[in-house]
């Protein structure tokens, strides 16, 4: 068996009332596809590297152009998203699981793939290394920057916000890790995360938390069941840290609990990752609780934002 590192770049709407809703809530257009292909040694063969032109995204989003530095006139470098998704699927073969770091760019890919009518039930094995990572590096739940991970090991990563250079990056922690124990014990370990639907750094910092809720992608999420957007509102902060809490409930009634960790960041400014968990009774108690404490003691408050 061979192993695709994939890592995309994608563009985002303006703002969400130019989001794509049907036939899918489209949170990103992928502008690029970038991956490379280990052998069953995990060494390098070969790599792919694939510009899209974007068909509904077509205005470069601020926050896409500051991360990835790239400028309106490259959206119209490339090919159609089927053209680039049809020689990537060429280039795989038929015999590969993919290698991710983090989960966010196969959930965007699934998205694309039904955007364009094509059947996303061939989809491989896909094995998230964050996880790895976790479970024989730093042995906790906390989900580690690829940078971080790679400093770790007194590696340089690639230029940062290039598809191909991305995979390039997570491809040198493979030569860290134990990649056939943890891909052997992947099911297990994944199925003991504390209930963990997703961890997301936003790389852009914000000017403050109002500034943060105030963006669209920070308060919401995609559910990973049903495909629906999750809002989450009436945000409270947790005791006296730097956590805001809040609770959602896709279209499926899949409940969740949503928590924003902010950090101090240069500039005055703070940067922010958010965590989702399904909605347990004990974190229903928890979040509970702090309701009623801001209730409680008006300092706590933070002004509610929903929709």
């Amino acid at each position: 068996m061979n192993y695709v590192v994939l890592d995309m770049e994608w563009n985002q709407a303006i703002t969400y009332a130019d989001m794509v809703k049907n036939p899918v809530f489209l949170t990103g257009e992928i502008i690029q596809i970038g991956a490379v292909m280990l052998n069953d040694e995990f060494q390098p063969v070969s790599s792919f590297n694939g510009r899209v032109i974007p068909q509904y995204y077509t205005e470069l989003h601020p926050q896409v152009a500051e991360v990835t530095k790239l400028e309106q006139r490259d959206l119209r470098n490339g090919k159609p998203f089927v053209d680039v998704f049809s020689s990537f699927c060429d280039w795989c073969g038929t015999n590969f699981a993919f290698l991710i770091w983090g989960t966010e760019d196969l959930r965007i890919l699934k998205k694309n793939m039904e955007l364009h009518g094509i059947d996303t039930s061939f989809m491989p094995m896909c094995f998230n290394l964050q996880n790895v990572f976790a479970e024989q590096v730093t042995h906790d739940t906390r989900q580690y920057r690829l940078s971080r991970a790679l400093a770790h090991f007194n590696e340089t990563p690639f230029e940062a916000h290039d598809a191909l250079n991305d995979a390039k990056s997570t491809m040198l922690l493979c030569n860290h890790l134990d990649m056939l124990k943890g891909l052997a014990e992947y099911k297990e370990l994944v199925e003991h995360k504390d209930g963990v639907v997703e961890s997301y750094s936003f790389d852009e910092a914000y000017e403050d938390i109002s500034d943060a809720l105030s963006d669209d992608y920070v308060v919401s999420f995609e559910c990973p069941n049903c495909g629906d957007i999750v809002w989450g509102d009436n945000w409270v902060r947790k005791n006296d840290t730097s956590i805001l809490l809040s609770t959602g409930e896709c279209s499926d009634g899949q409940e969740y609990l949503i928590k924003l960790k902010f950090r101090p960041a240069p500039n005055n400014k703070v940067s922010v990752k958010r965590f989702v968990y399904e909605l347990t009774d004990a974190l229903r108690s928890d979040y509970q609780a702090c309701v009623e404490q801001a209730a409680a003691w008006s300092k706590y408050v933070i002004p509610a934002y929903s929709y």
